[in-house]
């Protein structure tokens, strides 16, 4: 091996080294021919080749044979190239460039430019790790890198086949987004009947973009889609859709749309904000088109603005609720102007502090809350005659202004070191204003409680990966609740509360002394209770953790617990309910095997529920899900394999029935095979309301990639789409 190197006239490109088993150096000619292993190197580029002729004068260098030369953005590869040393243009026989994500080939490839490319009967394609699944081959073909591809006569190339012909073709190959038509997506469906869509997206700026669309549903007509992203750091950013179709079925013609916006915005002062707007034309627009929006098993469609700060002296948040309801289908494209709305409400709560250095804590939280809708103040109940002159307390008030004031005050103590004491004192105050149709209403009642618990440890394992250290946790807790006092003056609302459930605005309108007849809100009886509840988990420290925070998995997890209303023990033997809603959650995490499970139990379902109650019911509500995984593999983008299961049961007859399972199975027949298939079945009616087919296949090159759906759902049949993704940058992960 002999080792050279040149300074002179070296100073454009820095020194230039070179070597080889043999070498030849006509020094009066400046001439170097290297033979076998030949390199020349300089700062930022190698050239290696079989033979290597170098003219120190002329500065050019000749290479035969294996020729592979790397800069600090490309590889080529060649059986002759001939460049010159400081410009580095030339010519490169057979010539192969790649910069790791897209590759061109071509019998004579010359470098025209600092990064740009020609050539003539020349390929690209990004499939640059394997035998290419498609390609561009043109007549002539020019390059620039993070730029644009020219090409002259095309065929694109589906594996060796040809596929389709172009003229002319403009590929972008820059890494960073850019504007350009997406590839066409299309599908069937029995709703909308076949589809097609054809997207434009548009590179606004470095942070933000957005996406127009243009399609047609045989059944439906034109569709039109607009979609908005902007992100300015990880937690502010926003996407808004907007979807509109001319549906033929109507008549006449209707214009249908959706409106979907979530939006996050870090805003000065340490104040967040967020919008989240979810519209429609008319309520079977999430029936007709799920895709779209959601809200096809929804009871309302819920769009909210919120503002919120959290400091350490104080936190504060003002929100506006709108919501509409997706039941009313009366007039399904109007909005249900009878929906009580919460327009605005303000929260403020100081941050807990130490009083006067003693160990007692206070903290005080206030809330104001606008109950209000477009229509009347009034409702009519369901005795009473619609057009009659309004009862009071019977025909319930759907506006008010609600503040409330809750002062706290608490103490932590640990007898003993060996249980946890804190005894706790609040006073709950409400005032409410009802726009003049009542006098103003001023209510409160003085709330105390008592918590106690304490907490067994057992530590088992020697903390080596054979044996990692466990650790069981049980901790019994009670809490003893008590409000002695209550100011609550008469009054037509508190009558209309008392009077039916339902006719409270929310369940802060009722004063928590007895067991809640309203299942929907169900809340715990604070007048004189006891409430116990036992927690067990199993924690086990990773062995490998690493660093001051050691890492932890929580392997399992249950609790349990109950309440006993001492008023209740007042009433009759036929009205009691002594004993409160009973719980129990569980969960695993057994790897491969997940687990988790919630599970209530009513005591004396049918004094809870009301006279007239269908037979059909239980007292048992069960929620169940299993998940259990064949495979170790993590799933990322460039690699889909998963192979899971997953099962979940639900179960609910209390004033409705609802019971039925969702299953859903994937298995990836290869590394980037993956099919998946789902359904949800509904024991009450014996039919699957839902069920699909997934197909997914991503191209080991990462360079395309394949979604096939089937849908079908109960009341809209079948959907089938297909969407095909094609990289042309090679920048895996951003698909189009």
């Amino acid at each position: 091996m002999i080792v050279g190197s040149f300074f002179s006239g070296a100073w454009a490109s820095g020194p230039l080294h070179w070597s080889g088993k043999k070498t030849r150096w006509d020094r009066k000619n400046g001439i170097v021919e290297l033979f076998e292993d030949a390199r020349v190197t300089q700062p930022g580029q190698v050239l290696t080749a079989d033979y290597i002729y170098l003219d120190l004068n002329k500065r050019h260098v000749d290479a035969k044979g294996n020729c592979v030369y790397r800069s600090e953005t490309v590889t080529i590869e060649s059986e002759e190239i001939h460049m010159g040393i400081d410009s580095r243009l030339g010519s490169f026989i057979e010539g192969r460039v790649s910069d790791g994500a897209f590759l061109l080939q071509g019998e004579v490839v010359e470098k025209i430019g600092v990064k740009r490319y020609r050539t003539k009967n020349g390929k690209y394609t990004t499939c640059v790790d394997c035998a290419p699944s498609w390609s561009f081959e043109g007549g002539e073909v020019e390059l620039e890198v993070e730029g644009y591809a020219y090409l002259e006569n095309v065929k694109v190339r589906i594996k060796d086949a040809p596929f389709v012909w172009f003229p002319y073709l403009v590929v972008p190959i820059k890494r960073q987004r850019q504007t350009g038509l997406l590839p066409i997506r299309f599908g069937i469906a029995a709703a909308t009947g076949s589809w097609v869509l054809q997207r434009l997206f548009l590179a606004t700026s470095d942070w933000s973009d957005m996406t127009l669309g243009l399609g047609w549903y045989s059944e439906r007509g034109r569709r039109l889609e607009w979609e908005g992203r902007y992100q300015l750091t990880p937690f502010s950013y926003a996407r808004a859709n907007v979807f509109s179709v001319n549906d033929l079925e109507g008549d006449p013609v209707q214009n249908r749309w959706a409106i979907r916006v979530d939006q996050r915005q870090e805003l000065p002062w340490g104040i967040t904000q967020k919008i989240a707007i979810n519209e429609v034309s008319d309520l079977e627009y999430p029936i007709d088109f799920p895709g779209d929006i959601g809200g096809r098993e929804d009871p309302a469609m819920t769009s909210e603005v919120q503002l919120a700060h959290v400091g350490k002296q104080f936190s504060a948040s003002l929100e506006a609720k709108r919501h509409r309801n997706l039941l009313w289908f009366e007039e399904p494209t109007k909005f249900d102007q009878r929906t009580v709305q919460i327009l605005p409400r303000a929260r403020l709560a100081t941050s807990d502090r130490f009083l006067f250095g003693t160990p007692i804590v206070a903290g005080i939280q206030a809330e104001l809350t606008r109950f209000d809708r477009a229509a009347g103040a009034f409702d009519y109940d369901p005795s009473s005659t619609p057009g009659d002159p309004i009862e009071p307390g019977v025909d319930p008030i759907r506006k008010a202004t609600r503040v409330s004031a809750t002062p706290r005050l608490y103490a932590s103590f640990r007898p003993f070191d060996l249980f946890s004491y804190t005894p706790r004192v609040e006073y709950r105050s409400y005032f409410y204003s009802f726009d003049q149709e009542y006098q103003d209403l001023s209510r409160g009642y003085l709330l105390v409680q008592n918590d106690l618990s304490m907490q067994f440890e057992k530590v088992w394992g020697s903390g080596t990966v054979e044996d990692p250290k466990m650790k069981h946790l049980l901790r019994p807790k009670i809490r003893y609740a008590r409000i002695p006092y209550i100011n609550e003056p008469s009054h037509p609302f508190l009558t209309q509360v008392d009077r039916e459930t339902g006719y409270a605005f929310d369940q802060f309108d009722d004063v928590p002394l007895t067991s809640t007849k309203n299942l929907e809100n169900y809340y715990i009886p604070l007048g004189n209770s006891l409430s116990y509840e036992v927690v067990s988990q199993w924690i086990q420290k990773n062995p490998n953790s690493k660093g001051a925070l050691p890492q932890y998995t929580q392997l399992a997890k249950l609790t349990a617990g109950q309440s006993i209303d001492f008023s209740e023990l007042e009433k009759p033997v036929s009205e009691r309910i002594p004993l409160t809603r009973f719980f129990s959650t569980a969960s695993l995490n057994l790897n491969p095997v997940g687990f988790s499970a919630v599970y209530f139990y009513y005591p004396h379902l049918n004094r809870l529920l009301p006279p007239g109650t269908p037979e059909v019911r239980s007292p048992h509500e069960v929620n169940l899900s299993l998940s259990y995984s064949l495979s170790e593999k993590p799933l990322t983008y460039q690699n889909p394999f998963r192979r899971s299961l997953s099962l979940s049961y639900y179960f609910r007859k209390l004033n409705s029935s609802i019971e039925g399972m969702i299953g859903e199975f994937g298995y990836s027949l290869t590394d980037h095979l993956l099919p998946v298939i789902g359904a949800q079945y509904d024991f009450l009616t014996q039919r699957f309301i839902r069920s699909y087919l997934d197909l997914e296949f991503r191209s080991p090159s990462k360079c395309w990639h394949i979604h096939f759906r089937a849908e079908h759902f109960v009341d809209n049949g079948i959907a089938i789409n297909f969407n095909f993704a094609l990289d042309f940058t090679g920048q895996n992960g951003n698909l189009l």
